[in-house]
This record gives structure tokens, sequence and C-alpha cells, in this order.
């Protein structure tokens, strides 16, 4: 970045939407809590004047989280109009009709920064009558153009740039991805004050035992692929102990039909008649596999890049994943091959104790994503400053 460039960015002031958990755990419930946090760390880093905005019934939560109180500037989204803000980012929840009607009015330019599978949960919403209630498009109908840019995260680009140009008649641009460790720092300081061992790798099974955190709530992301590859491995050389599919059970009649049909589909599979696979409820990744589990199993579809991935790696745990834009990133295979997939997975299980250099080769490769990477920094440094027409 330029010295000019840095002066210029010194003059924006930017709001960006954040949806606070009632928990802190919850911040692990949704990546899109984390997403904000660690833009808005890019952005104080780059040295912009920057506010979460909360709004009013969800404020009292950002009390004792992450450090809220003393790192991060928050406003209700009641008062936001009094911040003179550049621009307001849609980020954490989306914007009532009557703030976004304000803030246009005012000259502020609004952006949408996506970080989901919009194409996709569109077309499984209007395919199998999945009710989401008001789009997007539907709550802003007549007012055109609600969003002065659209911004993805490169992992959804592919489907989304070009439905998102059409819908909402603004252009669409693909910034780059960010990760922090600074969330799965403080709950491993939160697991050790209250009596738990440290969430980093540490071996404990010689017969390694499976974990598979896939939501379940899609096609992009659900368990049978990842199980798939540990059947392979299994039936390979038997070197899997168990398997857990997490994000399963559940007390709604939905999700219970949906574990039914699930176990039918694993019913023919070896892990299943010799009694190697569970279905588990929803926990905390990390959390888990220091209690239970030695190898974590993904895959996704049309989604080559995911927080899962980087939090297990940066903290020393093996994790098989089909994501090409992080083959560099623990143990990767391609695409639909779940048979290569079971021999890189009987890989990671023989070899991954014996690679002393595992943690610090992947914290090398992850480093392109940290709010403090310089390169990230300057694009996003151009994009506003190009959004608010301060180009140089």
């Amino acid at each position: 970045m330029t010295f000019t460039q840095y002066l210029i960015s010194m003059t924006a002031k930017i709001g960006i939407t954040f949806d606070p958990p009632e928990k802190p755990m919850g911040m692990f419930n949704n990546g899109i809590r984390q997403n904000a946090l660690y833009f808005t760390e890019l952005l104080m880093n780059i040295g912009y004047d920057v506010r979460l905005i909360v709004e009013a019934k969800s404020a009292e939560r950002t009390k004792g989280l992450y450090g809220f109180d003393t790192r991060y500037k928050h406003v209700n989204l009641e008062n936001a109009n009094e911040e003179n803000f550049d621009i307001v980012i849609q980020l954490g929840y989306q914007i009532p009709k009557e703030n976004i009607l304000e803030f246009k009015k005012r000259g502020v330019k609004i952006v949408y920064y996506s970080c989901g599978s919009n194409y996709i949960l569109d077309t499984e919403s209007f395919l199998f009558g999945r009710d989401s209630g008001d789009t997007l498009f539907s709550r802003f109908a007549g007012l055109h153009p609600v969003f002065d840019q659209v911004w993805m995260i490169p992992q959804t680009a592919g489907p989304n740039k070009y439905y998102f140009e059409t819908l909402y008649r603004a252009e669409s641009v693909v910034v780059p991805f960010i990760w922090s460790p600074m969330a799965i720092e403080q709950l491993e300081k939160d697991c050790i004050a209250s009596g738990m061992k440290t969430l980093h790798y540490e071996p404990k099974n010689d017969q390694k035992k499976i974990a598979i955190f896939e939501p379940n709530l899609n096609v992009v992301k659900w368990a049978l692929p990842a199980v798939l590859v540990c059947e392979n491995a299994y039936r390979a050389n038997k070197n899997v102990g168990h398997v857990y599919v997490t994000n399963l059970p559940s007390n709604k009649e939905d999700d219970n039909r949906l574990v039914k049909h699930f176990t039918k589909l694993v019913k023919p599979l070896d892990l299943f008649i010799d009694k190697k696979i569970s279905a588990e409820s929803r926990y905390s990744t990390l959390v888990f596999m220091s209690k239970h589990a030695d190898v974590a199993v993904s895959h996704q579809w049309e989604n080559p890049l995911n927080y899962l991935y980087l939090d297990l790696a940066w903290m020393g745990w093996p994790i098989v994943h089909n994501a090409p834009m992080c083959k560099d990133v623990g143990y990767y295979y391609s695409g639909f091959d779940y048979a290569y997939g079971g021999k890189v997975l009987s890989d990671a299980i023989a070899n991954h104790d014996g690679d002393k250099d595992y943690t610090e080769r992947n914290r090398a490769a992850i480093s392109r994503y940290l709010p403090t990477n310089k390169k990230s920094q300057e694009e996003y440094t151009r994009l506003i400053n190009r959004l608010l027409k301060r180009e140089v």
C-alpha cells in the first residue's frame, strides 16, 4: 500500500452488520459471525475506522465476547445513521429496508458481502419447498439497485457471480477470503480454564477414530461422501477404529426422518455391518476431536474453502478433504474420488503421528488468509477506494 492509499483509507468510516451469539460457543455455529470479526480485524489493521452494527435486541450479547468490550467499536442499528458512515457492509444479518433507504438517502455506499452458496440454497428452496421466508429480492422489489456492489468469497463465486449481478443489478466482485485463529485460541483458553486439556492434536489411539462434521443442511456439505471415503479406507486394511457422523440426530421429526434415511444408505457398508459407525449430535469441532477422535474427514461440492479445514490444521489435527483452493492444507483428495480419498485417509492414519512438521507447514500455508496478510489488505484497500471513487 502506498502512503497516499494509506491516508485515503484513514478517512473512510465503515460499518459491518454483526449478529452476536447468545453464548460465546455460538461463534462456531455460524461461520458468518467469525467472518465478520475477521474482516473487521483486517480493516482495522489497514487503518479504517470500523464499527460493528448490532441490533438493539442483541447488543447485550456483546459483553465479554472475545474481547468485544475493549477491542471493537459497535453501534446499534437504530443509531447507525448518526455515525456518518462512508460504507455499510451487510454481512452478519440483513439490513431492514427502512434502514437501507435511510443510508442511501445520506449517500452511504451499501455492500452486500456474501459468504454463502446462495444459488444452491435458493435452488433447493424452490425445488423442494423449503420456504425460507422473504428473500432479499422480494423485500427490495422495485428498489434498484439495492446494493452498490456485491462482494463474494472465492469459494462461492462460481454459481453466484452472475446470479447476483442479474438479480441485484449490481457488480459482483470476488474478494479475498479471511480467516484468523483468534476464535479457536479463545476457545482453547476457555476450555483449559474449565479443566480441559489442550485442543491441539495429541496422539491417543493406535487404531484411529474418525469424525465427520458436515452440517447436513444441503447438498453442498453432507456426510455420506465423507463416509464413503472412510469405508474405502476400512475395506483396504481395517485401520479405522470408528466413524462418528456428527450433526445428525435431533428431536425434530424431519431430522429424525433424515437419520432413518441416512441409516438406510449406510446399511450396505462394512462400517455399518461391523458396528464401526454412529450418528452423533452437534458439537464444537475441536472439543469433539480432543475428547473422541483422531482424524477428520470432509467433503464439499462447490464450496472449495472452509473454516473447518483451517481450524483443524492450524491446531495440528489431520484433516482429509477435497477442497482444491487449499490443496496445501491438511491431506487432499480430488473431487468425488472416494477410493483415492480412502488411500489418502489410510496414509494420514499411518503417517500423521510421524509428521513432525505438519503444524508448522500448515500454518505457513494458512497465513495467506490471515487479517495481517499484506496482499489481502492491499486488495481490500483497492476495492474500497474504487467503491468510493478514490482510486489512486
